[in-house]
């Protein structure tokens, strides 16, 4: 038996939405293009300057946790919490906190829509193949959409809604529409 993933066709009905080029994708927080550092685990990003983004509808607030540290009262940020936890303060009750500070604030770090033409860095390769070897691959929104259309999730594989992650670098396309 081979280790090499079964062919799966493209969905018929795809949520995925593509339009004259361009790819609509969702982000938390601005569309600006930042300069990127050495992430989590070590891992990279595929260019200096850039942003992530994931397909809409297939968004993972997982991923953007950290952004709410940028806009919380400094007691409930990541680093507050890692030291109460570390002092030995027992952190449920600032949990509780962060967790209704952010369902009550949503509109200070909303989930921004944006259509991007162009390129895009993705997880995986043409065909929906993913290559464990190589981290990152460059495709054009066309190509992204005939292999994202592979490995869309609910679709009987085996890739979850983060290897639907993108990055945008603003050296390899552009923000169509806000």
């Amino acid at each position: 038996m081979s280790n090499e993933p079964r062919f799966i066709p493209p969905l018929r009905h795809s949520r995925i939405t593509v339009r004259g080029g361009a790819v609509l994708l969702v982000r938390r927080g601005p569309l600006n293009f930042v300069d990127q550092k050495r992430g989590f685990a070590g891992a990279r990003a595929p260019e200096r300057r850039g942003l992530w983004a994931f397909p809409y509808p297939f968004y993972d607030e997982f991923f953007a946790h950290h952004k709410w540290d940028e806009v919380l009262p400094k007691h409930l940020t990541r680093a507050a919490l890692m030291a109460a936890y570390e002092a030995g303060v027992d952190t449920n009750t600032l949990y509780e906190e962060r967790d209704k500070w952010i369902k009550k604030n949503q509109s200070v770090q909303p989930l921004r829509r944006f259509w991007w033409e162009g390129e895009l860095y993705t997880r995986f390769a043409r065909g929906g193949k993913s290559d464990e070897k190589v981290e990152w691959h460059l495709l054009s929104v066309s190509d992204w959409e005939e292999a994202a259309r592979r490995v869309e999730p609910g679709h009987g594989n085996w890739y979850s809604v983060d290897h639907m992650e993108v990055f945008c670098a603003p050296t390899r396309g552009r923000i169509v529409s806000r």
